[in-house]
This record gives structure tokens, C-alpha cells and sequence, in this order.
């Protein structure tokens, strides 16, 4: 059963059913006639009509309790081959903090209509809340979010109707931070695109000259003009009623978004945040920034040891550069006198992302870190089987929250057709850190069922107040 409304494990509520499937049940509070144990009051006035945190009725310790209980049964499901025993052994005490204003980066929905109502924040039971502040942000969140209020939103006032994003971050303890503005349609006519960009300069200008600005930098995402034209006549070509005429369709549709115009960027001030590596003003990150770098001294110490590691999903290098400055500092002469050379190969599909990681890596003087440009949907055969055959010593992959069904699915494949030919078990250990238990769980049953088993995992509580987690797991093979 579903339940919409805050509560808490214990409660006793009143519900009426809003929907009902052959397996489960939807339905909303309507009263909690009796509080459990576990509840608390919500420390936000706006919580049961926000959405954004549906935990907050729950206690602390029974949040942590109910996302541990969760993660364990699905991953010890997904791993039949290993014993109770053996699975809850390999679990370390999990990460949390009790801190409330943990958020240093959020993605607001942004709507304007026709008549000039603008609204700007989460979508709860009532629609799209106009987000004033938030206790979870931290207080430069909070500033930005003022700011952007006050400039950006007028001036957005002018061009509706239109829908887009707005993502608001700063860097841990930072006074300022960046905003970036995604609109999801082009905007009407050539003047309302100019007087967009003067009006986010005229912003950035006006926060600069405050004693205490909270904007360095400025980001916005248009799609082009072009692409409005483009999107009606392939939608046209892919709506056949035949599976022949289907087919064309969606041929014709992929064509189209390969064809379709790339959106235009542009930038203002310092459009990016000084995390472990500068982050952009636009690309996700981790928005619990206190334990993001207690999950980076994880997995630095997950793949202590290795030599050579083969790193997918790289980013900008949240993860690489600690690894590599780890494996630098750890560099030394070996007994017989060599000089051993430690590597890292990071995969990425983000341009822009990776050019970020080599110059860093460079600045640094990290001269084992290759960086290699990889769309990681297709997966990469060729590293994949480097990893199998012995090449690197430890596969570390960072996922999207769809996980890596296709790669992990050619990992297994190849690891199947290379033992046929060579029957000589390897360690092979692989580091997974997800924010989406259920992929995980797939990925990790494919792995289990080709002789991976899971040495060491960890919980990280990423997202205080929600059913949601980040995850890291660390799996070998019997040699």
C-alpha cells in the first residue's frame, strides 16, 4: 500500500483509497487518529503540501532503520548464492547526519502563464508550490533563492507563457553559489531571447555590486528556434497506425532528434562551484555535500591497493581525482627498487565534464590518469574485457539512477565466454555506488549469478527525509 500523507511507522490513520491495482493500494490521509512511537511533528510548516520531504513525520533513527531494513531485503534477495550470514556481515554502519539544512543544490519547476502567474518550485498534492524558502537549504540555497525571486522571476513575468527548470547550487561553506535556467520550449520571438540574456546579466551585475552577493555565475539553456519546427514534423512521421508505418515513425522520430538543432548555452561570471573538482553551473551533484565526502573517502579506501583502475561514469571526477591523488601519495619505490606506476582510466559521456577532469588532472601533475569520451549506454567492450583478462585491477562505476543493465550484462557475458577458455578464477573487484537500490539490486542478481559476491556495503543517508538512498557496494570473486 501506498500512502499519501505524513505519517509514520505506527501511525493509525484514517485513508480513503484512490486507487486500486491487483497487487497494491493508493490512498490519502485524510486523519493520523493515533500517533505511533516513531512520529514526530514536521519541522516545516509547508511539509504535507510540498512533497519534497514525505519522511518528515518519521523520527531520525526510524528513518535510518527503514531504509536499512528496505536496502538489505532487496539486495540479499538479488544475492541467493551467499548465506544470511555471510550478506549481513558485509555491511558497515551506515552514514547520517542530523543536520536540517544539509541541501547545497536543488532543481526547482519553473511555470509561467499567460495571464503572468509565476510559479517556481516542487510539485506537491496541490500542484506546483510557489517555494519561498526551505529549512533543508543551507543558508547560501536560501539566499539564492531570494535573489533569484527577486530578479529573475519579473522578468520571466514578461515572456510567458513558458516552462523550464531552475537549478540553484553552492559548494560546501561557499557565500555564493551559481544558478542555471532551462527552458523547456524556445521562447516566442528573437527579442524575448535578448531580453532574457540582459536580464540575467543586468542580475549578475546587480549581485555583484551587493556587499553580500549570493551569485558568481550564471548559466541558460535555450532550445533553438529551429527545433520547434523540426519536433512538429517528425512527431507527424511517427504517428502511423501500422507496425510497417510504426516503424518508418520511429525512424524518422530518431533522425529527427539527431537532426534537431542543439539547445543554446550560454554563461556569465563563474558559472561553477569548487567541490572537489569546479562543477558547472547546470550539471547535477550531490546535493548532501557533508556526506558526499564521506562516500569519496569510501571508495577511496574500497580500491586501496589497486594499481590500475578502470573507472565508468567518471563526471568531472567526484570520485577520480581523490583516487588518483590517493594512488599518487601512495607511489613509491618497490622493494626491488622499480618505481611502480599507478593508472586510472575515467570513462565519461560529458564533454564538457571530462575536459573539466583532464585539465584538473593536469593542474595537478596526476600523470597515470587517462580519460577517455564514451557514451556508457553503448557498453565498452574492449575496457570491459581488459578488466576480465587482468588489465585493471579494480572496476569502479558511478551510474545514472537507471543503473547499467547493458554494461553489467556484457560484463557477465564476456567474463562467461573468457572462462570457457581460460577456467582460472581472478578476484575481478568491482565498486558499485548507486542512488537507486532497485536497478542496483538487477545489476548485483546479474553479477551474483556469474560468481561475484558482495565483501563490503554501505548505506549512505544522501537524502534526509525521503525513501531515498545512495548506495556503495563492493563485490569480488572466489579465486
Amino acid at each position: 500500500m501506498w500512502l499519501d500523507g505524513l505519517v509514520a511507522v505506527g501511525d493509525e490513520v484514517s485513508a480513503e483509497v484512490t486507487r486500486e491495482q491487483r497487487k497494491s493500494l493508493e490512498a490519502r490521509v485524510t486523519e493520523v487518529t493515533k500517533r505511533g512511537p516513531h512520529h514526530v511533528s514536521p519541522f516545516c510548516s509547508e511539509a504535507s503540501r510540498c512533497g519534497g520531504c514525505p519522511w518528515q513525520a518519521l523520527s531520525d533513527e526510524a528513518q535510518l532503520k527503514a531504509l536499512s531494513d528496505d536496502l538489505k531485503r532487496a539486495l540479499h534477495r538479488a544475492l541467493p548464492q551467499q548465506s544470511a550470514e555471510e550478506l549481513e556481515a558485509a555491511w558497515r554502519a551506515p552514514f547520517s547526519s542530523l543536520e536540517r539544512a544539509w541541501r547545497h543544490t536543488t532543481r526547482l519547476h519553473l511555470k509561467v502563464s499567460a495571464a503572468g502567474e509565476v510559479r517556481l518550485g516542487f510539485f506537491g498534492r496541490e500542484g506546483l508550490l510557489d517555494l519561498k524558502t526551505c529549512p533543508t537549504f543551507n543558508p547560501t540555497l536560501n539566499a539564492l533563492l531570494t535573489s533569484t525571486r527577486a530578479h529573475l522571476l519579473p522578468a520571466l513575468r514578461e515572456l510567458g507563457p513558458l516552462e523550464g527548470e531552475v537549478r540553484l547550487s553552492a559548494a560546501l561553506n561557499a557565500p555564493s553559489g551559481t544558478a542555471s535556467l532551462k527552458l523547456n520550449r524556445p521562447l516566442r520571438h528573437k527579442e524575448d531571447e535578448e531580453a532574457l540574456k540582459t536580464a540575467l546579466q543586468s542580475w549578475l551585475s546587480a549581485e555583484e555590486e551587493s556587499p553580500t552577493h549570493a551569485l558568481h555565475g550564471l548559466h541558460l539553456s535555450l532550445p533553438h528556434r529551429e527545433a520547434r519546427s523540426s519536433q512538429r514534423s517528425f512527431s507527424k512521421g511517427s504517428s502511423r497506425g501500422s507496425s510497417r508505418g510504426s516503424s518508418r515513425g520511429s525512424k524518422q522520430a530518431e533522425r529527427g532528434r539527431e537532426a534537431r538543432p542543439a539547445p543554446l548555452e550560454y554563461t556569465w561570471g563563474r558559472a561553477e562551484n569548487m567541490l572537489s573538482t569546479p562543477h558547472p553551473a547546470q550539471a547535477f551533484m550531490q546535493a548532501h555535500q557533508e556526506g558526499n565526502l564521506v562516500l569519496v573517502e569510501e571508495v577511496v579506501a574500497r580500491v586501496e591497493g589497486a594499481q590500475a583502475i578502470l573507472e565508468l561514469y567518471a563526471g568531472s571526477g567526484n570520485l577520480s581525482l581523490a583516487i588518483a591523488e590517493a594512488q599518487h601519495m601512495r607511489s613509491k619505490l618497490s622493494s626491488d627498487g622499480e618505481e611502480r606506476s599507478p593508472s586510472l582510466c575515467c570513462v565519461e559521456g560529458d564533454k564538457r565534464a571530462l575536459a573539466s577532469l583532464q585539465a584538473l588532472a593536469k593542474e595537478r601533475d596526476l600523470k597515470g590518469v587517462q580519460t577517455l569520451m564514451r557514451d556508457l549506454r553503448t557498453p565498452p567492450h574492449a575496457l570491459l574485457q581488459s578488466f576480465i583478462e587482468g588489465g585493471f585491477d579494480h572496476l569502479v562505476l558511478d551510474p545514472p539512477r537507471a543503473g547499467a543493465k547493458e554494461l553489467i550484462e556484457a560484463l557477465c557475458q564476456l567474463n562467461e565466454e573468457l572462462n570457457e577458455q581460460n577456467a582460472q578464477a581472478k578476484p575481478l573487484p568491482i565498486t558499485y555506488i548507486s542512488c537507486h537500490p532497485a536497478a542496483l539490486a538487477r545489476d548485483l542478481q546479474t553479477l551474483g549469478s556469474a560468481g561475484w559476491r558482495m565483501r563490503q556495503a554501505r548505506l549512505f543517508h544522501l537524502f534526509p527525509h525521503t525513501g531515498h538512498a545512495e548506495v556503495c557496494v563492493t563485490l569480488s570473486r572466489d579465486i
